[in-house]
């Protein structure tokens, strides 16, 4: 083996040691989040969430709207072949410690088995109120849906907020 590429290897073998890994660390100042979220609704609706920053939680009402792209009952495919639409949900939180609006967007997968459907995609704060003030953050949710009358949709958002 060449001289130089056992030693860019050396070096970036020794930069990883010595960072240590990313994985399971929190960044600085910030706070791990996790909403989780049980809704009734297409267009819009409402239902309950609960939200934890760590220690103890907050819970209560959301609302939200939500549209779809492209729009009506035109699916897209990816590029392996699986069929969806892209969802952008504005959420409404109000709890006991204040409100907190959350934007999602993401593709939604028809698993083509029953009435269901997995969501997932990236989630940011846009504003906030009481203890919710001034916050930022966001992360990714994952959920699932299930098209009843009205549809129900369960997520789980998770990431990092900074006070």
């Amino acid at each position: 083996m060449n001289r130089k590429v056992l030693a860019v290897a050396a070096i970036g073998i020794f930069a990883v040691m010595s960072l240590g890994s990313p994985l399971g660390a929190t960044p600085a100042g910030k706070k791990l989040i996790r909403i989780d979220s049980r809704v009734l609704g297409v267009q819009g609706g409402s239902g309950t969430f609960f939200l934890s920053l760590g220690t103890g939680g907050d819970l209560g009402k959301v609302t939200f709207t939500r549209s779809f792209r492209p729009a009506g009952d035109i699916e897209a495919t990816a590029p392996d072949g699986q069929r969806y639409t892209t969802a952008t949900e504005t959420d409404t939180l109000k709890g006991k410690k204040g409100t907190l609006v959350i934007r999602a967007v993401g593709p939604a997968y028809s698993l083509g088995i029953g009435n269901y459907e997995v969501w997932n995609g990236t989630w940011s704060i846009v504003s906030g109120s009481g203890d919710y003030s001034g916050m930022k953050g966001g992360g990714r949710y994952f959920g699932i849906a299930v098209q009843t009358q009205p549809p129900a949709v369960t997520k789980r958002y998770t990431g990092f907020v900074q006070p």
